[in-house]
């Protein structure tokens, strides 16, 4: 169902520098420093005071250093993604006399569009709103250049339009139904602020107070910056706000039309590095008041971002695949040898895949289906003196409650870890020979 260019990449990535789990991590981790690279370029370009302001903030994002540690396509659709917006500002701003150059330049533009779509599909949103901008804006060859999109685009889709067409129809657990507007919003405005910022908030009345404090951290930037005189360049601006809204408008249409509620924040990644140009964008000398409060709010954000995305990784909230690396550390302090895990496999909070990767290989691993016999399955835990369980949900919900009812029935006792639980064999007890109790 995932378009193919990046496992493509991956593929050959592997060949030429090894097979392991760090190796096709390092291919993400190129992918999100040339992102920074580009996004540097792109400011410098743009006519940015402080290009490094706006790389540093991107860099230090929470989805910046997320994706730069998976082994998925993200990291490579923003950096190409990147690359459509910076090639497209030189096309604006440098336009080329030459017939051939100005071709080259567009068929550029409408590779990477191309390319960026065949790596995730929501990347495509984007990139198709940044090309949009560049028709309007340039002035020379604007028939060649809506020609060669239309013919790289048309191309692009003819050849993986079937597979556009499963992945709309994928993903039941996103079938929840289009929740209508304001709700919609708002789940997007959450998804933003976690792709900045995800620190380790518990409840959702904390995750509600820290999305107001994001909220207000902006409010007050955005005051101190429009009250700074600056000589913008419209059109320029015009592309900042044109990427860092288009995810929400792109998704807000594939909601109402599919009757779907997309609001994972990987979906809204790809509009950082345009908001965080737009946060630093004014940004001039520190000696004024309101400049000098915008700098303290956003060396604030950059400490939160160190200490809660990098530094503290295993603490951010919905990152599965640092869950589980805690949780290999745990499972490795007990013991792998007298260890198992069990897990479901459907549409849920349990990812076998993250799972397969994160936790130790000599750990034996037990996937539940929908038709497992739970009595049969807990028989065979109980063979184990540690037994894990990595709750999932969805449809292996009650197989993987039955399972656990009946470890518990078994005589064990339950140890809470984050994302997991440890079903430990309760000591037997005996008397001693002076009357005190043995374990």
């Amino acid at each position: 169902m995932h378009p193919p260019l990046y496992y493509w990449t991956l593929s050959y990535w592997r060949r030429a520098f090894g097979p392991s789990l760090e190796t096709a991590r390092a291919l993400s981790l190129v992918c999100s420093v040339s992102a920074v690279c580009l996004l540097y370029a792109f400011c410098a370009f743009g006519g940015v005071r402080y290009p490094v302001l706006a790389s540093l903030t991107f860099a230090l994002a929470s989805s910046t250093a997320d994706q730069a540690q998976q082994a998925r396509s993200n990291s490579m659709a923003l950096m190409l993604v990147a690359g459509v917006a910076l090639v497209a500002l030189l096309l604006w701003k440098h336009e080329a006399k030459s017939p051939l150059n100005r071709f080259l330049g567009f068929a550029s533009v409408a590779l990477l569009g191309a390319a960026s779509f065949m790596t995730n599909y929501m990347a495509a949103i984007p990139a198709a709103a940044i090309i949009l901008w560049l028709v309007v804006v340039i002035q020379r060859g604007r028939a060649a250049l809506l020609i060669v999109v239309a013919a790289v685009g048309a191309g692009t889709l003819l050849v993986w339009a079937p597979a556009l067409s499963n992945q709309l129809s994928a993903r039941p657990s996103q079938f929840a139904g289009f929740k209508g507007f304001p709700v919609e919003l708002a789940s997007q405005l959450v998804a933003y602020a976690n792709n900045l910022l995800s620190p380790a908030i518990s409840g959702e009345i904390g995750r509600l107070a820290f999305v107001a404090g994001i909220i207000a951290v902006a409010c007050l930037c955005a005051f101190a910056l429009l009250r700074t005189k600056s000589a913008g360049q419209p059109q320029f601006l015009a592309l900042l706000w044109i990427w860092a809204l288009a995810p929400v408008a792109g998704i807000m249409t594939l909601n109402v039309l599919f009757d779907k509620h997309l609001t994972e924040w990987r979906y809204f990644a790809f509009a950082v590095p345009a908001v965080a140009v737009l946060i630093t964008y004014k940004l001039g000398s520190f000696r004024q008041p309101l400049q000098g409060l915008a700098y303290s709010a956003l060396a604030a954000l950059w400490l939160s971002q160190l200490l809660c995305a990098n530094w503290g990784y295993e603490l951010t909230i919905g990152r599965r695949a640092a869950y589980y690396r805690s949780l290999a550390k745990s499972v490795e302090a007990i013991g792998t040898e007298t260890s198992v895990l069990f897990a479901g496999t459907e549409f849920g909070d349990a990812i076998p895949g993250s799972l397969v990767y994160e936790l130790p290989e000599s750990l034996p691993v037990v996937f539940l289906e929908v038709d497992s016999d739970p009595l049969e399955v807990a028989a065979v835990l109980d063979g184990y003196e540690h037994v894990w369980q990595v709750y999932g949900g969805g449809p292996t919900g009650p197989v993987e409650h039955a399972v656990a009812d009946r470890l518990s029935e078994l005589g064990r006792s339950r140890q809470p870890f984050p994302d997991a639980v440890l079903f430990r064999r309760q000591p037997v007890q005996q008397e001693g020979p002076t009357g005190r109790t043995l374990q």
